[in-house]
This record gives structure tokens, sequence and C-alpha cells, in this order.
């Protein structure tokens, strides 16, 4: 469950009830009048049968737009047209309601107009606060911080420092700290205005008291909401804003929330496909760059020292190392170094607002009908109401997710048992991705041995099979947490990709014990490596020829009857022996088998004959190696097949 969504639950005890706080403007139609009583004239159909607005609709919104008049024979050659495709002009109209008298008026007699002059007078007390932040000088930031509860304004002028309740200014960048390992509400926050820095103190961080259980606007950051205009700006600063108290209030606020990261997305973001290319190309050269798509040097990741470091062209990166002790350290210990968490807090502010300075021009270019500003900042009003049955939900969830968990695991540990059959007949040879599991039967001497026997005492057909032992990468598995025994089938198992045989762009994965995790490609001599196989002049335990059949989406049998009926029509067939026939046909199968394998890919030797190895892309660049493939940085790759 999201934070926003926990906060929100555990005030609406106390504070929220039915309403919301933004008043739209509804439309309100009397029930009498919603529905035509008569359908809608044939007058509403063009000359290609579209229907159209009814002309008194049409002539309200569009006042100044005159309808064209179609010649008789250019409609005609459409229509014509329009036939050869199946498609019919004759049209049918669409009973609409008349909702023209309930309309308001139309400003400036056109639709655009009217939204963007509304737009415009919705966004503009804004943007003038905004406007005014930007033209103003940064504000020295302090050198010492004062160490008592609640909002301290620290003077530019002379140093000196008061404690106020809240920034009294309108416009400020704005940054939260959170102690993870005590509780999701702030410890300390840092402001930015034309005029001043503050700086925010947690009484529990400041005394090293836990929060109290209830969650209440109390024990967050007041900001002085009011009706009155009030702009508040932070990368995802929908993070910092679920830790202000005034949120929480069902009486109408004029604070809104100005998020650079959702402007960087609209200037310069990417697809979650081209965020893997991305995360593969940073640690690369410019040199490596120039030829890689040209896209990758005209975006950045989402996060603050990415996206600072792209606009303002920096050479050095944020320092963030200090955001660790937020994650590991207690209050008492975050407090112990409280003056310089509060800078790196208010080292983040400052880079928000450097961001600032150059991204919304460019996102004023990018975006300038002003109705995209509008949207942006009413979204950050939203928040969700919630009654008794939260509690309800938030455990049904979670029940959900165990049972879907708990059914996962049992498809995995069938795939595991299946696997393990293949030892019967030594299919897992032939297997492209269980061939280099280690197959030697376990000694039954060991703890996991015992621990197997334990796990399958109620699959007597299993332990009959397997009364001589288990092989070990299957024995391995078996683990005991708190006096129960289980076969510990995590996605961190290196042996749980290859049982659910995935692949990356097709091919299969495959473990190195150096390069970690990547995928097998053909070679480029795979044809001719397959011949020497044959031969005899090559040993290899890798299932070349199977592994080609995955890779071309083909069964080498059924390859192999279709080459059969090709190669009977070739004259010299009949002059030579049947032994060499088949030999010949065994040679061809080889062949198509490796044509349509080959890739442009180039891929490392790690050993195997036939295959090259290329590494799957890593987060943090080329020289950067995958030690688990279902880790959450794959996620989108997995949705998207690898691609």
């Amino acid at each position: 469950m999201s934070l926003h969504l926990f906060l929100a639950h555990q005030i609406s005890k106390t504070l929220l009830h039915s309403h919301h706080r933004l008043t739209v403007p509804r439309l309100i139609i009397p029930p009498n009048t919603y529905l035509h009583t008569s359908p809608t004239t044939s007058s509403t159909l063009n000359c290609y049968g579209v229907d159209l607005l009814p002309p008194k609709l049409q002539s309200r919104l569009f006042k100044s737009v005159k309808q064209a008049q179609v010649p008789h024979y250019q409609a005609q050659v459409a229509t014509s047209e329009l036939k050869k495709f199946g498609l019919d002009s004759s049209g049918s109209s669409f009973p609409l309601p008349d909702i023209t008298p309930h309309l308001p008026p139309i400003l400036n007699s056109n639709v655009s107009d009217h939204f963007w002059q509304v737009a415009s007078e919705q966004v503009q007390p804004y943007t003038d606060l905004l406007l005014d932040l930007l033209a103003s000088d940064t504000p020295p930031t302090p050198t010492k911080w004062n160490l008592e509860p609640g909002w301290t304004r620290y003077n530019a002028s002379d140093g000196t420092w008061a404690s106020v309740p809240y920034p009294t200014e309108k416009c400020c960048v704005f940054d939260v700290e959170v102690c993870v390992t005590e509780d999701p509400r702030a410890v300390m926050a840092i402001a930015v205005t034309s005029e001043a820095w503050y700086s925010w103190l947690s009484p529990h961080l400041v005394h090293a008291e836990s929060f109290p259980s209830t969650m209440s606007p109390s024990t967050m950051i007041p900001m002085g909401s009011d009706e009155s205009p009030c702009l508040v700006i932070g990368h995802n600063v929908a993070y910092d804003r679920v830790r202000v108290g005034d949120e929480y209030r069902i009486d109408r606020s004029g604070t809104r929330y100005l998020d650079t990261m959702s402007m960087h997305i609209a200037v310069a973001g990417m697809t979650s496909s081209q965020r893997m290319m991305k995360l593969a190309s940073k640690n690369m050269t410019k040199e490596e760059l120039k030829h890689k798509p040209m896209w990758l040097r005209n975006t950045s990741m989402n996060g603050l020292a990415d996206v600072h470091k792209f606009y303002c062209k920096t050479t050095d990166s944020l320092d963030k190392d200090p955001r660790n002790s937020f994650v590991k350290l207690g209050l008492s210990d975050l407090m112990a170094d409280c003056p310089n968490l509060l800078s790196y807090c208010a080292g983040d502010v400052t880079a928000t607002l450097d961001v600032l300075r150059i991204l919304f021009p460019l996102y004023s270019e990018q975006c300038p009908h002003p109705a995209t500003l509008s949207g942006m900042l009413t979204m950050s009003t939203s928040f969700l109401p919630t009654n008794n049955c939260w509690e309800n939900f938030i455990t049904t969830a979670d029940e959900t997710y165990k049972t879907l968990e708990k059914e996962m695991m049992k498809l995995v540990e069938t795939e595991a048992e299946l696997a393990i059959m293949m030892i019967m007949d030594c299919s897992y040879k032939h297997d492209p991705w269980l061939w280099d599991l280690e197959w030697k039967i376990a000694s039954k001497k060991t703890i996991k041995a015992r621990r197997m026997k334990l796990i399958h005492e109620k699959k007597i057909d299993i332990e009959q099979l397997f009364e001589s032992g288990y092989p070990t990468w299957y024995q391995d598995l078996s683990d005991e947490e708190d006096g129960r025994v289980f076969l510990n089938l995590s996605t961190g198992k290196r042996v749980v990709p290859k049982l659910l045989r995935l692949t990356w762009k097709g091919y299969p994965m495959h473990h190195d014990k150096v390069e970690k995790w990547g995928y097998l490609i053909p070679s480029a001599d795979v044809e001719e490596i397959i011949e020497r196989i044959s031969y005899g002049e090559i040993q290899t335990n890798f299932p070349l020829e199977e592994f080609l059949a995955v890779v071309n989406k083909d069964n080498p049998m059924n390859t192999g009857h279709a080459l059969e009926d090709d190669m009977d029509e070739e004259p010299y067939i009949e002059e030579i022996s049947e032994y060499e026939e088949e030999k010949l046909k065994a040679k061809e199968v080889k062949r198509k088998l490796s044509k349509t394998a080959k890739t442009l890919e180039a891929g490392i030797d790690i050993g195997i004959p036939g295959v090259r190895f290329c590494g799957l892309p890593h987060k943090n660049g080329p020289q950067f190696r995958v030690g688990n493939p279902l880790s959450k940085d794959f996620l989108s790759s997995a949705a998207e097949g690898g691609d």
C-alpha cells in the first residue's frame, strides 16, 4: 500500500467525510431534457454519412465557422471510393440531448479561445507566483541551522533566524526527508522562497521519540494553506505533499503543487522500453554514444541527480550518499548528524530550483496551452476519501496477493518436479536451459537431504522414484525457516529462470560464472560447427540443434520432414546410396536450422561451440553484470517480452 493511501486512510477516520475538496462546476440538465423525444434529423448527416453535431449546438460552439459546400461531383467521387472499402455513406444519426440552453457563454465566439482564456485565468495566479520566484536571486544557504522543532526562517541580510508557524511567502521550492526505519511521516523539511530559507524539524526527531500510532495533521508538516493561491514546487513533489498536514483538511485550499519531474517527462522523458537502453548506456563514453541512437543524448532518467546533470550541464553529480542515513539510521542517530543532513536536504532544494529555472521555459514552449499546466496543478489537489471498509479492502488485497503468490510458487514447484523427472531418460541433455545444471545425485547424509525427505514425505511417488537420492541442483533448493521445511524457489535462485525457460529477444537465457546472466546467440560459423559435431571432431554437452530449434521456433523433426519433400525433387538423390541420402538430409536440416538463427549481435566466446554470449543490459552500464534477471529492474522487460 502506498504511503499516500495509508495516510489518507488514517486521517479520514477523524477528518474526512463525504465532501470533496475541489469544487468542480457541473452541467445540470433536467431529467426530462436529457434525451431527445424524437430522433435527430437527417440534416446532421453530411454528404458522406458522418453524423455531425446538431445544428443548434454546432452554431453555439462554432459561431465563426462556416461549413463549406462540397461540389456534388466531388461528393460522388468520395462516396464511390468509400464503397470500394465497404463503407456505406448512407449513415445513421444518433439521438443527442439538447444541452445548448445549459452551456455557459462561449468566450470570444469560439471553443479554442474559450478554453485558452478559461485555463489562463486558472493558472495566472500561480504563474505570477512562479515567475516572481524565477526572477529573483536565490538567497544564500544558511551556514548554521536551528535545531529546534517546527519551522525556522533564516534572514539572508543578517544571518539571524526566527521561529515561524510556516513559510510566509506564497511560493517556495520544497523537499522533505523521512526516517525509513521509524515512520513514513517526515522528520525534516527545507524550503526556499524569493526572500529566505526555511527549515522544519519534527519534535519526534529533536527529542528522539517515536511517532504516535495514530495519524493526524499535527504530526505532519504545516504549510499555512488557505484559500489564497500558494505554489509549492518539488521534484516528485507528490512524495512531499502526502507529508503536509494541510492536505488532509476538508476545506478547500488554494495551494497547488508543481512537479519538476513531471515537467521533465513532458519535455524529455522516455517510454518504458527506452529506459532499459538508457540504463545500459549510463556509463558509456562520449565516443561510444556517437554510435548509439541520438535520443540517448537528449534525455535522462527521472531522478533529481540525473535531471540536474542533464539540464544544468554540470560535470559533478549531486552527492546523494547522505540519503542512506535516512534509510539505515534511527531518530537519535539522525539527530546527532542533523546539521549535515539539513545541508544535504538544502542541496536538493537548490538543485530543484536550478532545474526549474531552465526547465520551465522549455516546458512552456513544449506545452504552450495553459490547460496543460492547469491540469497538472489540478491533479496535485486530489486525495482519496475512505471509510471503515478500507481496512476490509486492505485485508482482502493482502489475502489475494498471498493466494496468488502461493499459486505461482506451486506452479514453479511443479516445473521443478517435472524437470527432475528428465534424469530418468537423460532428456535434460537436450534442453537448452537445463543441460548445465548439476545432475549428479547428491549425498543422502546431509542436512539438505534430510530436509528433502521431509518435503516429499507426502509425495510417495517422487520419494520412491528418487529413493537413491535427488539431483544436486534440486536438493540444494531445500530450505528451512521457523521449523518449516520447503523448496526455496524464490526469484533469486539461479535455477528459477531456467525452469521458467526465460528468453531475451527470443534467445534462451544462460548463466555464466564470470559474465553472470545473459543470452546465447548462434555464432557466425554455427553451420560448420554442427557439421563438425556430427563428425565427432568437436565434443560438447551443449544441445546446439535443440537450441537452434528454439531460436527458430521450429521443431527439428518437422523441419526434417519438410526438407525431405523438397530434396526428393533433386535428380541426383536417386543416384546416391540410401546411407548418403540420409546423411545429406541431416546436413541440410542443420543448415536450415542455422540459417535463420543468425543475428547481427556479436557477443563473446564463453567456450560453448556454435554460440556466443550476450550479457543482459545492466541499469548502471555495460561494465556491470546482471545477477538476477527476475529483479524489479526487469519488470517492464518481462511485460514486453524482453525486446
